[in-house]
């Protein structure tokens, strides 16, 4: 009698693979096999390719399981990242949270470049893909960065008397590495107007020179026209750029690091964590957990109602900007971007997350359906290749198309300047484009809100900050006072011309003189460092 037959060996788990790539069945106990034994590393590759054969049949959710124990078994290895991603679908808040934990991985093990290009998609990752504008403070992403600073951090240096010598502030640019940058143009234009006899400006740009956009790069030559030294972070410096940086704004011996959007990308917060010189000053321009840090010594706030989640000290100072003239700007042709020159046009500008509200655009598409000759112009939300961006806009066949979305542009000016009214967006509105177009004599539409207890990053505007007249203030979401204001701005030249001229006088009275904001900005520099002195005496 023969006994019975050896048992089968255990399937491979190449096997296993090809089984789970053409959908056959697989016992769980010979994948098991594969999980449970061996070293970490072997058990973490074996999940990584189980997820990876499963997606490959088209079985994302079956996969997750398998991706998220190699994701977590690896310590949230960021090799992994795009496989685990790849798994989570829609799960954008599992998305988002993963890029906090691998940065939190990249810190410990001292990866400068790699931790802040995760904390800047994490930062983002909400406005990037769900058209949200909200930011919160991460504490424990934050500590991450910070441990990683303290690494490289300057060497602490006495603080020298003011007697004799010049303040030296040391400005670290955001968004010099963007088109059009708003930030960049409006630090070059601040500089012009510093008490040069008593403050020494720097500008420090936390990107190599090759990365900064051209037009910034010609606000940058403004600066250096008018005295201003600009440094760049040096691009053969590899991780340690930023360190470099910081560690040549200890060198100037700066007195203050004053930051336009500490935390928008975090290269800047990396920056301010080396603690490169005495004090730390954050001018906040939106968003609180973007423009400033509960590290920052001291902010200086465009707004009041800022103040309300501010985590530092911090003082109102309104902003006024050097505004345009007509005779500056080159309009473009209403030809070149399909609009009759007969037309009534409406336009608005900025981010595309600005344009992300329903009711906005029924407010819009309202205004159009009253009045067969206008037309809309959305600069900002347009994309490189033309096709219509991701907006939540229906409106019937006639209406979408006398709908223009433009991209946004180092010259937003030109297309503003071919409007005959110009409507700030909400629920996220603006000041400086407000500002620019009722400059150039554009009667501008803008929205009243009531006070405000809680400030709201998805809800806010210039809320008469900047345009005051009550004639064109509109209640914010009153659909029918918007769409008969935008209709007898169309029918009443006359009326359109007085409001327009009205815009004109009354934005160059209270925001138009910078020299004003400047030296109250110095004013708070040379006190912070009085009382610097006095507690180090």
């Amino acid at each position: 009698m023969s006994g019975p037959e050896p048992a089968a060996p255990p399937p491979s788990l190449d096997e296993i693979l090809d089984r789970l790539q053409s959908g056959a069945p697989v016992s769980p106990d010979d994948m098991a096999l594969h999980l449970t034994v061996g070293p970490p590393g072997e058990r973490i590759a074996n999940n990584a390719r189980i997820a990876l054969s499963l997606l490959a049949s088209g079985r994302a959710a079956d996969a997750r399981r398998f991706a998220e124990r190699a994701w977590t078994l690896s310590r949230h290895a960021p090799q992994l990242l795009d496989l685990f991603h790849a798994t989570l679908g829609q799960d954008l808040e599992a998305k988002r949270k993963s890029l906090r934990d691998a940065a939190r991985r990249t810190a410990r093990e001292g990866q400068i470049g790699a931790t802040i290009g995760l904390l800047d998609h994490y930062t983002h990752f909400r406005a990037i893909n769900g058209h949200d504008n909200w930011y919160e403070f991460d504490w424990d992403a934050l500590a991450s960065l910070r441990a990683l600073a303290e690494r490289w951090a300057c060497p602490r240096r006495p603080i020298e008397p003011l007697e004799g010598r010049r303040l030296k502030v040391a400005i670290l640019i955001y968004g010099a590495d963007h088109v059009g940058s708003i930030i960049t143009r409006e630090a070059v234009a601040f500089a012009s107007h510093h008490d040069r006899n008593r403050v020494d400006l720097r500008f420090y740009v936390p990107v190599p020179r090759e990365r900064v956009s051209p037009s910034s790069l010609a606000e940058l030559a403004r600066a250096a026209e008018q005295g201003v030294a600009v440094e760049f972070a040096p691009s053969d410096a590899g991780d340690t750029a930023l360190v470099a940086l910081g560690h040549g704004i200890a060198r100037w011996g700066a007195d203050i690091l004053f930051t336009t959007a500490v935390l928008a990308s975090t290269a800047l917060y990396f920056v301010q964590s080396l603690r490169p010189a005495h004090v730390n000053v954050a001018l906040v321009q939106g968003q609180i957990p973007i423009y400033t840090s509960p590290e920052t010594d001291f902010a200086i706030l465009r707004r009041a109602e800022y103040a309300l989640d501010c985590p530092c000290e911090c003082a109102h100072i309104p902003h006024e900007m050097e505004l345009p003239d007509l005779a500056s700007v080159h309009p473009a042709s209403r030809r070149d971007i399909g609009v009759p020159e007969d037309a009534f046009v409406i336009a608005a500008s900025g981010r595309t997350v600005k344009f992300a509200s329903p009711q906005y655009w029924d407010m819009i598409t309202g205004a159009l359906m009253r009045r067969p000759d206008a037309w809309f112009v959305a600069i900002g939300p347009g994309t490189p290749d033309g096709s219509t961006p991701q907006v939540p806009l229906s409106a019937p066949e006639d209406v979408l198309t006398r709908i223009r979305f433009l991209p946004w542009t180092p010259t937003p000016l030109s297309f503003i300047s071919l409007a005959d009214v110009v409507v700030d967006t909400f629920p996220i509105g603006g000041s400086a484009t407000l500002a620019e177009a009722m400059a150039l004599g554009k009667p501008c539409i803008g929205f009243r809100r009531p006070a405000m207890i809680f400030y709201d990053h998805n809800d806010h505007g210039d809320n008469g900050m900047v345009l005051q007249l009550p004639e064109l203030r509109v209640p914010l979401g009153d659909r029918n006072a918007f769409i008969s204001l935008v209709d007898r701005l169309g029918s009443d030249a006359a009326f359109r011309t007085e409001l327009g001229k009205a815009c004109q006088r009354q934005v160059h009275e209270v925001y138009g003189q910078p020299w004003r904001s400047v030296a109250r900005y110095e004013a708070i520099w040379f006190d912070l460092i009085r009382r610097r002195l006095e507690g180090a005496a």
